[in-house]
């Protein structure tokens, strides 16, 4: 039985792949350079099931503007009515305020550090967090994934450190959720020019 739904709607990759060609085999009649284009750029459309099912959610789509763009939607939707051009310009200035660097550069998972415990999460990417005080990792159990306070409470060096960071970093690529997933956490953090006091 043939394939239905759209390629992302699959359950694996082979299924994807047959329905893209069977996509692009409908196009060829009346639209003969969009089937082409299809068919050549299928690995991209593709790739984010090179990574684990549990990730495909957040990486099925391989344009950062999109999903960046789905999240100005939804903010506007809460907001509702803006009165005035200034209270838009306002919400969409803030929404792309949030953007890390890392994310904007296409990275696929942030490796977030923090001191005082933050709980925040991406919704654009998972988000491994590293405590650097035991007393947040201990305090924050749930919402860390990493203690980097073992370097003092333990005497661990940058190295052994850095190796643990790294094997957490590879296992959520390789499927795991981070605590950031598991509890749904989808915030963006506004970020201030200049010192956080």
């Amino acid at each position: 039985m043939p394939p239905s739904g759209s390629s992302s709607e699959q359950p694996d990759k082979a299924r994807a792949e047959e329905e893209l060609r069977a996509l692009a085999d409908r196009l060829q009649d009346h639209l003969l350079l969009v089937s082409a284009m299809l068919l050549e750029a299928g690995e991209e459309i593709l790739a984010h099931m090179g990574f684990s099912a549990a990730h495909w959610r957040q990486n099925s789509s391989t344009n950062l503007l999109e999903r960046l763009s789905k999240e100005i939607k939804r903010r506007s939707r809460v907001v509702g009515i803006f009165p005035d051009r200034s209270s838009i310009i306002r919400l969409v200035g803030a929404v792309l305020a949030e953007q890390h660097d890392e994310l904007a550069a296409g990275a696929q998972l942030v490796v977030f550090t923090t001191g005082r415990g933050a709980p925040m999460g991406a919704a654009i990417a998972p988000v491994v967090k590293v405590a650097t005080n035991s007393r947040v990792y201990r305090h924050m159990r749930d919402n860390m994934d990493v203690n980097a306070g073992r370097m003092i409470d333990e005497g661990l060096s940058v190295d052994e450190m850095g190796a643990i960071i790294f094997d957490e970093v590879r296992a959520v690529c390789n499927g795991k959720l981070a605590r950031a997933e598991v509890l749904g956490h989808r915030e963006f953090a506004i970020h201030n020019i200049g010192p956080a006091v």
